[in-house]
């Protein structure tokens, strides 16, 4: 019994509204048994006093105070008797009513242990949830712990399948050039081994991208804030894409900012521009344009990488920043890099505690990424 009630919520709090009940009866009797007879018997003398009837025995008074006391012990015993049956059905009521979202969440949980992450458990809406108690809010933290561990699941189970599909294509350029070689039908030239380089360059690229993103989302990193000129930041950019933007044959613009400073991680701060910068120089035709802007306000600072490429439809704009994500359906490798670049720079920005976005008027019509960090 004694372990059936250790193991059982519904149990313990019934047995502790009842050990309430009995306390409370104990006592009330204890009371009744001390205060009744002396009160009976006060009372008794002032109805004598008024009624002039001194002269009775005391006998007749005991036998009245003991009958009294019967008396009054009998109404009290069938009054606790009735208060005790309802009192069990309600505690029991009430118990049940207490440890039932508990039981739920316990159950949910052993699915969810199991790998049903779909698993949720009833809890008020958000518009209801100022007016709930505890076991309310535990439900509605419950649920937002199960819908975040299945958010994970589901984003570790699309990496693999992401990773899987991007290794494919030069693991197969790959074998396909090695068989040919062994084969005599693929001529041992320059060519060949630079296709060889170019898709293992590649695989350690996407590689090495991915294991910076599994550090960022795991938050395994530590910004190294320090205050510089945003002028310092732009002429390292300039420098690092000037020869690219001119063999491509396409105008890269970065006005002066002027002597404005920002506190950030300035290395940080530059991978964020030069993934933006790059994504821009790739899907912008020769004659085109890229401009790189700064400005500051009590707000934060604010930048943006403006092109006249191809546009980014609706679609586009609410996937760019996932992984893998390109913006040409056919995910041509020759122009869609990792996959990876756009979704490192939004958390990078965020790791800053700013905000990433980006806008385009549609297919043909340029794009414009921007992202703001912050003052402080």
């Amino acid at each position: 019994m004694i372990g059936y009630i250790k193991r059982h919520l519904t149990a313990r709090l019934f047995v502790s509204y009842l050990l309430v009940i009995l306390i409370i009866a104990v006592i009330t009797g204890a009371i009744l048994a001390v205060a009744a007879p002396n009160a009976y018997n006060r009372h008794l003398g002032v109805e004598r006093q008024t009624t002039g009837e001194f002269g009775k025995g005391g006998g007749e008074g005991n036998q009245q105070a003991g009958n009294f006391k019967a008396a009054v012990f009998e109404a009290f015993s069938i009054a606790v008797a009735a208060g005790v049956a309802v009192a069990v059905i309600i505690s029991l009521l009430i118990s049940r009513s207490i440890a039932a979202p508990v039981k739920a969440i316990a159950q949910a949980s052993r699915r969810i242990a199991d790998g049903h992450y779909s698993e949720r458990v009833q809890a008020p809406a958000s518009d209801q949830q100022k007016d709930v108690d505890e076991i309310g809010r535990l439900g509605v933290n419950f649920n937002h712990m199960a819908e975040s561990l299945e958010k994970t699941e589901t984003m570790r189970r699309q990496l693999l399948a992401d990773v899987s599909h991007e290794l494919r294509t030069p693991l197969t350029t790959i074998r396909g050039t090695a068989e040919g070689l062994m084969d005599g039908v693929v001529q041992p030239d320059l060519e060949t081994y630079q296709v060889l380089l170019a898709e293992a360059e590649r695989m350690q690229h996407l590689v090495e991208d991915i294991q910076e993103l599994s550090r960022v989302e795991a938050g395994q990193y530590q910004l190294q804030i320090t205050k510089f000129f945003i002028r310092e930041l732009l002429n390292r950019l300039e420098k690092r894409f000037d020869f690219q933007f001119r063999e491509a044959g396409i105008n890269l613009h970065i006005p002066d900012p002027g002597d404005i400073e920002m506190r950030a991680d300035i290395n940080r701060v530059d991978q964020v521009l030069q993934n933006l910068v790059g994504n821009a120089l790739k899907y912008t035709h020769p004659g085109g344009r890229v401009e790189v802007s700064v400005s500051q306000d009590e707000t934060g600072t604010h930048f943006s990488v403006v092109d006249t490429g191809r546009g980014l439809t609706h679609e586009d704009l609410e996937l760019v920043f996932t992984r893998f994500y390109r913006v040409d359906a056919s995910r041509a490798r020759e122009t869609g890099g990792s996959g990876i670049g756009l979704t490192i720079a939004k958390e990078w920005v965020e790791a800053h505690g700013g905000e990433i976005w980006a806008e385009s008027e549609g297919l043909g019509q340029g794009s414009t990424f921007c992202f703001t960090i912050p003052l402080e």
